[in-house]
């Protein structure tokens, strides 16, 4: 026999068992099981109950006295005729000192079964003791064990039995008979009425494919809760139960929900609008015409949300959607969206001003935005009717759209875009650029941003200077034509004329071939040939010898025999080329040897001068002779004995390698120490022609003898820069040329071919390696 009396029965039974002993220890621990069980202890607190009790009872345990007993006593008997229909249990009250109010069994799947958490079959109040049954019809699935105790219920007492289990063979199936009411609005209850419902946790309930939690269980009613769910108007409502199952076809209508107002009835993109009304589903869509709103909360009686961008202006429907239902709000919403009705003018350029008129701009100036192509544009004044604004710089496109954006909520495009006038370029300065050189160019529409692209030839190079009316670019380091045409690409449009800018230099080689640096250089038929030199500044000499064609680039002709060196010299005569002197890591040359141009047949000659070394000399040839310049020294050779004579030299060249020299007028000219001396061949002897030379031009310089007149390209300094000079042998003066050398370059070689001048390979970066690279001089442009 197990009792409760209250949620408190363990705290009340230990203090009664403290006061009077009325309880014996025997009659307590057969409570234990009862307290535990009934209060839905977990396994750890049972424990802990178990070892406090215990240690209670053992330590205040005397002889049991004879106490009174104001509770029932109830015990269950064994479960008979187990069937496929249900059990039949028994019990009996076997003591009743206070009046019985309700007795009956309870019974469940899982052990010790209460009145408040299992399946109950109440009986009724009861006079006095004697045995009681009944038959367990529902909530028995088939081959589960289940625990059955009989109860009786006092005004202060509920008084459990022992508890017996049974195998079931299953129960009577539940029946459906009705639901009320039989047309409700989500969120309403409904109440089923049938036959065997229980609240075992198999018995489901759905309303259509919707399963339903219900709120309420008893024998023969289910409460539920129509859920949001539920989407269809007509429904079918079911139960079941492991299987067995009751079904009402179309049982239940969804009522439709009632929409009583809408407010506000007008607004904008992001207004926030109320729809009141009963019977809103939580899940409920809105649309303003074909538009989604977004929805921010819904209740049964109201729904709120704020006016989804894109939704037409003026007079537009509201609808909401839930389940299979739509509802047409009755009062239409009037958008208050930005109207574009005419822009003006749509042609111009960069800072024009246009008007643009239309409605529901806003009144406060800057919370109207005006894009043009995405540009910003500045605004000047505004209403709600009229904007007006500049057209921005940046526009990368024309025709370019215009977009005006109120209150950074909704933005509205015109549909036709602004086109911009084609810049005009009024000229460029200078006309004659070199390679990696700046000019200016002058005109009307240019885009102050950047935005504009100019172009050479179709080529584009880097501009670092934009306004409207004036562009600063750089040429390219690589320019391939003397002559090309100029024009300025702004927002896509070409301007509408172009200029013509020519350059002395251009770039003939990009030099990706033969690695040249302190090289032999000597032209024949309209040919170049260069070759031995070193690949760096540390050495990696070189014996190599190179062809160059100015239309089909480098071609390898073999290796000289003479060995690697660098720092020799070279010159021809009819067919023959002469190469000698020079030097390596290990030793310096002054020998001599013949190259026939037209066999390639090598032949070594007397050497230059016995004993001697011979490195950074200087050649030229006149007359079919040649002479050669070397620190102090100055020689004349006759290829037709093979023999060298001394003759005089200039004062002031004692200290310089080869000096750049050239031939004009039957006279031999050399540049030295800041003069330009001149060699009488017929008198043997030197004058001083001119002593302000650029100081620049005395060491490492490169020469051009071209039409009559003499170009310098000064030679290396600090500044790692270039120029060019002319020198008029007939004013005797010297004056810079209005453009430089592509791409400083060191230790290049140097010659004239054609009326033009070549410079060709050196090194880029003073400690770097040589390149092949090729540069063209054509003082015409």
């Amino acid at each position: 026999m197990y009792m409760v009396a209250t949620k408190d029965l363990l705290k009340l039974e230990l203090k009664d068992h403290r006061a009077s002993r009325r309880i014996s220890p025997t009659l307590s621990l057969h409570l234990l099981p009862t307290l535990v069980s009934s209060s839905a202890l977990d396994f750890n607190t049972m424990k802990k109950y178990y070892f406090i009790i215990a240690i209670f009872l053992f330590s205040t345990c005397t002889e049991e006295e004879p106490t009174s007993r104001d509770y029932p006593r109830v015990r269950t008997s064994l479960v008979t005729s187990v069937t496929s229909a249900g059990a039949t249990v028994e019990g009996t009250i076997t003591t009743a000192p206070a009046a019985i109010e309700d007795h009956g069994f309870v019974y469940g799947e899982t052990q010790y079964p209460t009145i408040t958490s299992h399946e109950v079959i109440s009986l009724g109040s009861k006079a006095g003791v004697g045995k009681f049954s009944a038959t367990i019809e529902k909530s028995l699935v088939e081959k589960v064990t289940y625990y059955v105790r009989a109860y009786a219920k006092s005004s202060s007492y509920i008084v459990y039995g022992d508890q017996v289990e049974f195998m079931s063979l299953g129960t009577t199936k539940p029946t459906l008979i009705s639901i009320a009411p039989t047309q409700a609005q989500w969120g309403d209850t409904i109440t089923l009425t049938g036959t065997n419902f229980t609240k075992n946790s198999k018995f489901l309930t759905s309303i259509g494919d919707i399963d339903v939690r219900s709120i309420f269980v008893s024998n023969d009613q289910v409460k539920l809760i129509i859920p949001h769910t539920v989407v269809s108007v007509v429904n079918d409502v079911s139960i079941n139960f492991v299987g067995n199952s009751a079904t009402l076809n179309g049982a239940l209508t969804i009522k439709k929900p009632i929409i009583s107002s809408i407010t506000p009835t007008a607004g904008k993109v992001n207004t926030e609008v109320i729809i009141s009304g009963s019977g809103f589903n939580l899940n409920t869509e809105v649309f303003f015409a074909d538009r989604k709103a977004t929805v921010k909360s819904i209740s049964r009686q109201a729904i709120k949300c704020t006016v989804p961008t894109g939704a037409p202006n003026g007079m537009t429907k509201v609808t909401l959607k839930a389940g299979a239902e739509t509802l047409w709000v009755d009062t239409d919403f009037t958008m208050m969206s930005p109207v574009i009705t005419q822009i003006t003018p749509l042609t111009g350029t960069y800072n024009d001003q246009i008007t643009i008129k239309g409605q529901n701009f806003s009144g406060i100036q800057s919370e109207n935005v005006v894009t043009v192509d995405g540009q910003v544009a500045e605004i000047i004044s505004s209403s709600t009717t009229e904007i007006r604004a500049r057209i921005p710089y940046g526009i990368s496109q024309t025709p370019a759209m215009i977009d005006v954006t109120v209150a950074n909520i909704e933005t509205r495009r015109y549909t036709s875009g602004f086109v911009l006038t084609r810049p005009s370029i009024t000229s460029v300065t200078p006309t004659r650029i070199g390679t990696n050189s700046e000019a200016t160019i002058t005109g009307t529409g240019f885009d102050i941003y950047g935005g504009n692209i100019v172009t050479l030839d179709g080529e584009p190079v880097f501009h670092s200077y934009n306004m409207g009316t004036a562009i600063r670019f750089t040429t390219s380091a690589f320019m391939r034509k003397h002559e090309m045409e100029l024009n300025v690409i702004t927002a896509g449009q070409a301007s509408t004329n172009t200029k013509t800018v020519t350059s002395p230099w251009i770039t003939l080689h990009d030099g990706t071939n033969a690695r040249i640096s302190n090289n032999i250089i000597f032209q024949h038929n309209n040919e170049i040939y260069a070759g031995l030199g070193r690949q760096t500044y540390y050495g990696e000499y070189s014996n190599e010898m190179w062809k160059f064609n100015p239309t089909t680039g480098w071609t390898k002709l073999g290796t000289f025999p003479g060995g690697e060196r660098s720092h020799a010299f070279a010159f021809t005569l009819g067919d023959k080329a002469y190469i000698g002197g020079g030097q390596s890591d290990l030793s310096t040359f002054n020998d001599l040897w013949e190259f026939d141009l037209v066999s390639h047949v090598w032949t070594k000659l007397n050497d230059v001068l016995p004993g001697d070394h011979l490195w950074s000399a200087a050649a030229i040839t006149h007359n079919g002779k040649a002479y050669l310049f070397f620190y102090n020294r100055f020689y004349e050779y006759d290829p037709l004995n093979d023999s060298w004579t001394p003759l005089s030299y200039a004062p002031n060249m004692y200290s310089m390698d080869a000096p750049p020299i050239f031939v004009h007028a039957n006279e031999i000219y050399a540049a030295a120490e800041g003069s330009l001396w001149v060699y009488n061949i017929a008198a043997d002897n030197w004058t001083q022609k001119n002593n302000s030379m650029p100081t620049s031009l005395s060491y490492g310089a490169k020469v051009f003898s071209l039409n009559g007149a003499i170009y310098f390209e000064d030679g290396q300094d600090d500044t790692d820069e270039s120029i060019t000079w002319k020198y008029d042998p007939v004013t005797n003066k010297f004056s810079t040329f209005t453009t430089r050398i592509p791409i400083f370059t060191y230790e290049q070689s140097y010659i004239s071919m054609n009326n033009k001048g070549y410079l060709i390979g050196g090194r880029q970066d003073y400690w770097g390696n040589a390149t092949s690279v090729v540069y063209e001089f054509d003082p015409n442009y």
